[in-house]
């Protein structure tokens, strides 16, 4: 299963993360990837806690914001971390595999948008993706 979570203002990483923790729940193994979020958050938090070795959080993005245009820096911030989630979902083979904020990384052109479209196609049916 595919979800996306769209719109303005807050409630797509909260809804990610409800998902998350009720895969920890059931015993899934979690990988929540954060493209663009530096500064720790009480869902991270709250993960970490609860998922314990069951759950895996990625991110590289230091508190910089995107203006007008990306920086070869975030733009290569955002390939490195794309290449850890990569190797990650092939080495630990998560049950949920969350890409926070990757529909705003593609459209600030940080990652192509024909590269995840290609990863989930090419992706078994496990995991679920968000």
């Amino acid at each position: 299963m595919i979800q996306l979570y769209t719109g303005e203002g807050k409630g797509k990483t909260t809804a990610a993360t409800g998902l998350a923790l009720r895969a920890l729940g059931n015993g899934w193994q979690v990988l929540f990837v954060q493209f663009m979020k530096s500064v720790p958050s009480g869902e991270v938090t709250m993960l970490r806690r609860c998922g314990g070795e069951k759950v895996r959080v990625l991110r590289e993005w230091d508190d910089s914001f995107i203006l007008s245009r990306p920086s070869d820096k975030q733009i290569a911030m955002a390939r490195r971390l794309w290449e850890r989630m990569g190797k990650s979902v092939v080495e630990e083979r998560p049950d949920l595999l969350v890409l926070d904020e990757i529909a705003v990384a593609i459209a600030y052109g940080l990652i192509e948008e024909t590269i995840v479209l290609d990863f989930i196609k090419s992706h078994p049916k496990t995991p679920e993706i968000v």
